[in-house]
């Protein structure tokens, strides 16, 4: 909602019925340019619902599907940012969240999955269980 609230329009993916709807509502009431689509995007068929290239940034929180980071990566035009934030493997040691070290990073991995891209700030809290990057797609 932050990215929606500065202007810009936002298209927010999740498979979460629920959760689209509460984030709909609250966009619509603020009048926020905000857009919701329902994906299951680790689903064996599944796509990203936009066009590559067509977006100058990418934010993604607390999901971590491997075989679309190339997708990602395409997604964001010339110049394009990308902030990711998702659990890493301190992640199982805590109560909540998901349990599934196919949905955690392991140490390092955040800056190795974007090779392409360049990295303007990575770290890893493990307090916070969670890594983020910040990179940018070269013009």
């Amino acid at each position: 909602m932050a990215a929606a609230g500065w202007g810009l329009p936002v298209l927010a993916v999740d498979r979460n019925p629920a959760f689209l709807s509460e984030l709909n509502g609250r966009a619509r009431v603020s009048g926020l340019p905000l857009a919701c689509i329902r994906a299951d995007l680790e689903a064996p068929s599944a796509t990203l619902p936009l066009q590559y290239g067509a977006c100058g940034a990418v934010l993604i929180f607390r999901f971590l599907f491997r075989p679309l980071v190339p997708s990602i990566v395409r997604l964001l035009a010339p110049g394009g940012l990308l902030v990711y934030e998702t659990f890493t493997l301190a992640q199982a040691e805590r109560e909540g969240g998901p349990n599934n070290p196919a949905f955690m990073l392991r140490p390092g991995e955040m800056a190795e999955l974007f090779p392409d891209l360049l990295t303007l700030s990575c770290q890893e809290d493990p307090v916070g269980a969670c890594a983020r990057l910040v990179a940018r797609k070269p013009a």
